[in-house]
């Protein structure tokens, strides 16, 4: 566990002061088909005070973490803040109150055991090979995990960590008409993969990677289903609702560009701006009594994290804050301020962002449809501060008279994020809880989680 050599500064905080240390550790691992395996292991760590002072924020950081250099950049925060304080706007800024308690860490940090992923891979490739020597697979094991501690001279005290786990297996094959396909499949877990994944989950990725790819050989371009360019009715796999989410209404909804007034959320708030089976949250800790993968009780100012509702029965109804807009704005302070490395200054981002499940399954959300799509794979996407997306569609499904019908050829998804939420008649009771397989490149790059339920609404496709 991280150690606290940063508590005893406190008491000699003269004026706003957060005073944070923090070890980030990333462990990677790839497996190729030549026999070969890559490690890339990426250890950060250090301490970075941020002062409030004369209207503005001042920020410094180090690596050097012994008592010296922690009574440095304290004193180099203050004179960051004076400095910067000539630029401060002339309306003065306050920062929320918080009552001081100690937030005790959620959930222990340790060593990352390299032998035993190196040891888990390579039984993995084996199992995959021997099996499968048909085709060529490429496994990537990661790990990562994040260690923080902060004191500050208003709010709370405590430890934040993340701990997060993926393995990726990859298998590809050359087709009889010379083209290359992939079958790929992913585990993630909120725990260190050694203590998740026994032989028999890792097993299943690899027998899921094959079973996919044998299902995309035996799909043709001519097989396929060109796609009508134009509006239609389309479900939505919480691949894509989970990008929705984040992509077309979260960054919408964060304090900062609603305070800059950029973000088409900052002239709807209290308004319909979905359809009322729509609710979307940004969940703290804990989603429908599930723990999240993205387990926040306290953020990078010291603010104990809260549930942040956005859209509620189809109205917007708040935001994701930090101290200073929580109470600029007259929102509850969410503690959505969060800093990937030790060196970064703590910024808005989201944690766990997802719609709220509904009540409709999906046989009969297909059958709901006379012509329409099954949207189930993304390829990625991004959206605007108007509230523009645009999302890649790589699989998926034509649906004709309430059936599925063909697959689909690859295509894009696109719209206003209110307009198609307006048109949502129906939300899945298939939740997908959040899992932190997410980067959130937003000046920082931060893991989220993803997940959500499938959705029915009209998009523009083509």
């Amino acid at each position: 566990m991280l150690q606290d050599t940063i508590s005893r500064f406190k008491s000699g905080f003269d004026c706003y002061t957060e005073l944070r240390r923090q070890f980030n550790g990333r462990y990677t691992l790839t497996l190729t088909p030549d026999g070969h395996w890559t490690e890339d292991i990426v250890k950060k760590g250090g301490v970075s005070a941020r002062v409030f002072l004369n209207n503005a924020y001042g920020f410094c950081a180090s690596g050097e973490t012994d008592d010296a250099s922690v009574t440095r950049i304290i004193e180099t925060a203050k004179r960051n803040a004076t400095a910067l304080s000539r630029y401060a706007p002339a309306r003065k800024a306050t920062l929320l109150d918080i009552p001081h308690r100690i937030i005790p860490i959620n959930d222990p940090v340790k060593d990352v055991d390299v032998k035993l992923l190196r040891s888990m891979g390579e039984d993995l490739m084996q199992y995959a090979s021997t099996k499968y020597p048909d085709v060529e697979t490429t496994i990537t094991v990661m790990q990562y995990t994040s260690e923080k501690l902060l004191v500050v001279s208003n709010g709370c005290d405590g430890r934040s960590n993340v701990v997060l786990g993926r393995i990726w297996v990859d298998m590809n094959k050359i087709r009889d008409d010379g083209e290359y396909i992939v079958g790929e499949a992913d585990g993630a877990c909120d725990v260190y993969l050694t203590d998740f994944f026994d032989a028999k989950r890792l097993y299943a990725l690899a027998d899921d990677a094959y079973e996919k790819l044998q299902k995309n050989l035996a799909e043709t371009d001519e097989d396929k289903a060109e796609v009508e360019g134009g509006e239609h009715e389309c479900i939505l796999s919480p691949s894509f609702t989970s990008m929705l989410a984040h992509e077309a209404v979260g960054h919408t909804c964060e304090a900062d560009s609603v305070a800059a007034k950029n973000s088409v959320a900052a002239a709807n708030m209290g308004k319909q701006v979905a359809s009322e089976l729509v609710s979307l949250t940004d969940f703290a800790h804990t989603v429908f009594g599930e723990h999240c993968t993205i387990p926040l009780h306290i953020d990078d100012e010291g603010t104990p994290c809260i549930d942040a509702p956005i859209i509620k029965n189809g109205v917007l109804v708040g935001c994701m804050t930090n101290r200073i807009l929580a109470e600029r704005l007259g929102f509850p302070a969410t503690g959505n301020a969060r800093a990937s490395e030790y060196y970064d200054e703590p910024i808005i981002r989201m944690r766990n962002t997802c719609f709220h499940p509904g009540t409709s399954s999906l046989d009969d959300m297909i059958a709901s449809i006379d012509k329409g799509y099954y949207l189930t794979h993304s390829g990625g996407g991004n959206g605007d501060l108007d509230g523009r997306f645009n999302m890649t569609v790589a699989a998926g499904y034509e649906i004709v008279h309430g059936k599925l019908g063909r697959p689909i050829r690859g295509t894009m998804a696109s719209g206003l994020a209110w307009d198609a939420l307006k048109t949502v008649d129906m939300v899945s009771s298939n939740f997908i809880e959040p899992k932190g397989t997410g980067e959130c490149g937003k000046k920082q790059s931060i893991p989220t989680g993803q997940g959500g339920p499938e959705m029915k609404l009209r998009l523009t496709l083509g």
